[in-house]
C-alpha cells in the first residue's frame, strides 16, 4: 500500500519540478512532426554541465545558425579592433576605388542611423563634392580594384531559382547597398503599368514592367526577377498600393555596378568620366592620394551578421578570412579552409563533426552538431576580450533583430541572446539565456521538418521558456 501511494505522488508531480530533461523530453516527443529531427544540447556555463540533451551529437544542417562559427571565428582572427576601408585615389588623372570586402559600404540601415541620417543617394553625392572639391574636372579611367575577393560572386550551392532573392546578394570585393536594388512600386490607371522608383537612382540596369495597375484586387502583389548573369530586372504581378516600403532585387557584379553609379553621378555632376575599367592584377598605388575613406568596425559587421541575419556579411567575413590567411583574393575555397583549421585547434576531435560550405549557412551542405555549437558558445563567453563584442552582436529576444517579436512577453523579454536559422525543411535558434549572473548556453535544430513555419518555432520557443524556466527556478534566494 505504501508503495503505491509512492508511485502515485511521482506520477502526479508537478511538470515544474521535473528534471528538465524530462520536461524538454516530452515537448520534443509530443511533437507533430515526428519524423523531423530535434537535435539540441543545453550546458550551465557556470559548471559546465550538461541540463538537457536529445541527439546532440547528430551531424545537421544549422541554417543561419552557421554564422555563430563565422563570426566567432573572424573575431579572434581578424580581432576587435579590425576595420575595413573603402578608399578613393586619385593617381594622376585616374580615380581608384579599392574594395576592403566590406559588406556595410553604402548600405542603408547603417547610414540611417547617422546623426544626421544619410541615404544611399547622399554618401555618393558627398564623393562628387569631395572630387569637385579637389579641382578634378576630367577623369581618364574611373578603376575598380575588388582584387581583396576573387570574382565568384555566388556560391555554388546555393539555390539557383532564389539569386536574384536580397537573402541570396552577390558577394564581391566591393559591395554597395547590400548588393540589391531597393525598388518602390504605385499604381497608375487601371490595366496600366504601375511606377517604379528605385534606389539608387537611376541605376545601371534595364528595368522591364509587364506588371499591371489593379484597384480591384484585395492584396498588393507585385514581384521581381532578374536574369541570371544581368542586371535584367522584370517586374510582375498587379498592383494596387503605393509601396512605402522596398522590395529587394540582387545586382549583378556588384564592383561594376557600383564604378558605372559612380561614373553616373560625376557626369551629371559636369565632369567628363572616361571607361570603368577593372584594376590591374598587380596595381601600384605608392604615389596615389586618399581623397575619400569609408571606415566599417569589425563590431558593426557582426551586429549585421548575427542580429539581423544578413547573408552577405557572414560572406564576406568568410571570404575575407581566406585573404588574411593566404594573401590571396579571398574565395569560398581557402574562407572554408581557414575555418576548418581555426576550428580543428578549437575543438580538437569534435571538429569531425563538421562541414563548412559556406559562411551564412545558406548552403544546405554545412553540417554541425548542437554539442559542437554549444562548445563554440562556450568557448566565446569565457574569453573576456571577445565575449562582450560577440554577445553584442546577438539578436536579444523581444526586443531587436530577428528575435524582435519572439520571447516578447513575460520576464524573458531580454534575457535570450541569440541566433536563430530558416532554411526550407530547417529550424534553427542557439545562443544564451541569461539571468540573476547566471548564464547557459543552448542550441536547438529542426531538419526535414514539413510542418507550418510558425509551428517549428513555436517548439524551439517552448524549449527555450523551459529552460529559462529552469533558470529562475534553481537560481539561489537572497
Amino acid at each position: 500500500m505504501c508503495l503505491f501511494i509512492l508511485c502515485l505522488v511521482a506520477l502526479t508531480e508537478p511538470l515544474a519540478a521535473q528534471p528538465l530533461q524530462v520536461r524538454i523530453q516530452r515537448l520534443v516527443e509530443a511533437r507533430p512532426q515526428t519524423k523531423s529531427t530535434c537535435a539540441l544540447y543545453v550546458v550551465d556555463l557556470a559548471n559546465d554541465f550538461v541540463l538537457a540533451r536529445h541527439d546532440g551529437d547528430r551531424a545537421v544542417i544549422p541554417a543561419s545558425n552557421q554564422k555563430l562559427l563565422t563570426t566567432a571565428a573572424a573575431l579572434e582572427i581578424l580581432g576587435p579592433d579590425f576595420v575595413f576601408e573603402t578608399k578613393l585615389l586619385k593617381q594622376d588623372e585616374d580615380l581608384i576605388v579599392v574594395g576592403s570586402g566590406d559588406p556595410a559600404f553604402g548600405d542603408g540601415k547603417l547610414l540611417g542611423s547617422l546623426d544626421p541620417p544619410m541615404t544611399v543617394e547622399d554618401m555618393l553625392s558627398r564623393w562628387v563634392r569631395v572630387i569637385k572639391s579637389r579641382g578634378i574636372t576630367r577623369i581618364r579611367r574611373l578603376i575598380i580594384d575588388d582584387h581583396i575577393l576573387d570574382r565568384q560572386f555566388v556560391h555554388p550551392n546555393w539555390p539557383a531559382d532564389q539569386l536574384d532573392r536580397w537573402y541570396c546578394a552577390q558577394v564581391a570585393g566591393i559591395n554597395f547597398n547590400n548588393n540589391c536594388l531597393d525598388l518602390y512600386t504605385a499604381p497608375t490607371q487601371s490595366g496600366q503599368a504601375p511606377l517604379v522608383r528605385a534606389m539608387p537612382i537611376d541605376p545601371p540596369v534595364q528595368l522591364n514592367i509587364v506588371a499591371t495597375t489593379n484597384p480591384n484586387i484585395r492584396t498588393d502583389a507585385p514581384w521581381f526577377t532578374r536574369n541570371p548573369g544581368t542586371n535584367r530586372i522584370t517586374v510582375h504581378g498587379r498592383v494596387k498600393l503605393h509601396r512605402s516600403t522596398p522590395f529587394f532585387v540582387t545586382i549583378h557584379d556588384p564592383p561594376k555596378f557600383f564604378g558605372e553609379l559612380l561614373s553616373n553621378r560625376l557626369n551629371k555632376a559636369g565632369l567628363t568620366v572616361g571607361p570603368v575599367a577593372p584594376a590591374d592584377d598587380h596595381p601600384d598605388y605608392r604615389n596615389a592620394e586618399v581623397i575619400a575613406l569609408v571606415r566599417t568596425p569589425l563590431p558593426v559587421v557582426l551586429q549585421r551578421c548575427n542580429r539581423d541575419s544578413q547573408n552577405l556579411f557572414a560572406e564576406a567575413l568568410f571570404r575575407r578570412l581566406g585573404r588574411e590567411a593566404t594573401g590571396e583574393p579571398g574565395s569560398w575555397k581557402n574562407g572554408a579552409a581557414v575555418l576548418r583549421n581555426y576550428f580543428a585547434k578549437q575543438l580538437g576531435p569534435q571538429s569531425s563533426q563538421l562541414v563548412i560550405d559556406d559562411g551564412s549557412g545558406m548552403s544546405r551542405k554545412n553540417r554541425l552538431s548542437p554539442r559542437l555549437l554549444v562548445k563554440v558558445l562556450q568557448n566565446m563567453h569565457s574569453n573576456a576580450k571577445l565575449w562582450p563584442v560577440y554577445r553584442d552582436s546577438l539578436a536579444l529576444g523581444g526586443t531587436n533583430g530577428t528575435l524582435e517579436h519572439r520571447f516578447n512577453r513575460g520576464k524573458i523579454v531580454g534575457r535570450v541572446l541569440a541566433k536563430s536559422g530558416y532554411l526550407k525543411g530547417v529550424l534553427s535558434l542557439s545562443g544564451y539565456i541569461e539571468h540573476d549572473h547566471r548564464a547557459v548556453a543552448f542550441a536547438i535544430i529542426l531538419n526535414d521538418y514539413t510542418g507550418p513555419v510558425h509551428n517549428g518555432k513555436a517548439l524551439i520557443d517552448k524549449i527555450v521558456r523551459e529552460i529559462d524556466a529552469e533558470l529562475v527556478r534553481t537560481a539561489p534566494r537572497p
